[in-house]
């Protein structure tokens, strides 16, 4: 039997802080003179945050969610790694917002596929300020709530992440409602900005939940047909007062926003993060000052048709994934 490798699968909800903690376990294995594979899953066509990970080994699955439909790209990727690999030491790979673990373990734990990779953990990361919301019926729709549990339950090991913006009390009623979707044992480690401990995540850790006959039956699917992305580019530099305004007005259904702009009066590139309904701006500092400016939205379908409009009627042009 050759080479085995060890794969940690990163799930989480839209905005949750998964490349945060992804960067974090990337950055641990370099310290250890190790080299690990990724896997990056994005809906749209293009990854904006494909900056991050300039020095490292990034297999990117596009315009699509690896969990079915692109699932074959996904299998595509996993006989390459499997080609090279005496090339690296390990796989991680990050999901998009709305994959459901359940199809990618079913992938990974195929006979083709076990004497190359081994499933370590399913690093379920939840952001602690919108848990409550996103499983309030007024809220979201049925399935999404369904893929919401349907990620925490599949779960290895939780990441409770944001506590920093709720209170005491809030973060009490979170931790109660989370453990009646964990399987019994699954750590939950509480934290801000995604800070954990690298022995804390490289742990194996065994699976503890078994899908239903009915979650792997295709019902988990549906929750695709709910979720929309758009990509706006091709625009000019924005007025930084008018973007915060503008972006303070999205609605609650607009999970996700993220991308590089140049602002009025400014020089350089900007990097944009919208989560949780809170907006984040950086100064970049890039060896390529002539990236386009790009911006990638994700949220409920008519949410996104409308944002794409207002964004129009507010900085004038856009594209659509």
């Amino acid at each position: 039997m050759g080479k085995t490798i060890p794969v940690y699968v990163l799930s989480g909800f839209l905005g949750s802080g998964k490349t945060t903690v992804l960067l974090q376990m990337i950055e641990a294995y370099k310290k250890r003179n190790e080299k690990p594979a990724i896997i990056l899953n994005e809906l749209g066509k293009v990854n904006v945050e494909g900056h991050l990970f300039s020095e490292d080994r990034v297999n990117e699955l596009l315009d699509g969610c690896i969990c079915c439909t692109i699932q074959s790209n996904f299998r595509s990727v996993l006989d390459q790694l499997a080609e090279d690999i005496s090339e690296i030491d390990a796989l991680i790979i990050e999901g998009t917002g709305v994959a459901n673990p359940i199809e990618l373990i079913e992938v990974l734990t195929e006979s083709r596929y076990n004497e190359h990779f081994h499933l370590q953990s399913i690093i379920g990361v939840v952001d602690a300020a919108r848990f409550l919301e996103y499983l309030n019926i007024f809220f979201s729709s049925s399935a999404m709530r369904k893929l919401f549990k349907d990620q925490i339950k599949c779960a290895s090991y939780i990441i409770l992440n944001k506590i920093d913006m709720i209170s005491e009390k809030k973060l009490m009623d979170v931790e109660v409602k989370l453990r009646s979707f964990t399987a019994e044992g699954v750590p939950v480690y509480k934290t801000t900005f995604g800070n954990i401990q690298p022995e804390e995540m490289f742990q194996k850790r065994i699976m503890a939940y078994e899908p239903t006959e009915d979650e792997t039956a295709g019902t988990s699917r549906q929750h695709h047909a709910a979720v929309k992305a758009i990509r706006l580019e091709s625009f000019p530099p924005l007025n930084q007062k008018q973007l915060k305004d503008w972006m303070k007005r999205l609605p609650d259904n607009i999970y996700r926003g993220k991308g590089i702009v140049r602002l009025e009066g400014k020089e350089g590139l900007y990097e944009l993060q919208y989560a949780s309904g809170v907006l984040h701006m950086r100064h970049m500092y890039v060896e390529n000052p002539n990236i386009a400016s790009s911006l990638v939205f994700i949220g409920e379908g008519n949410a996104v048709k409308e944002l794409a409009t207002s964004f129009e009627e507010q900085f004038i042009i856009r594209e659509t994934v």
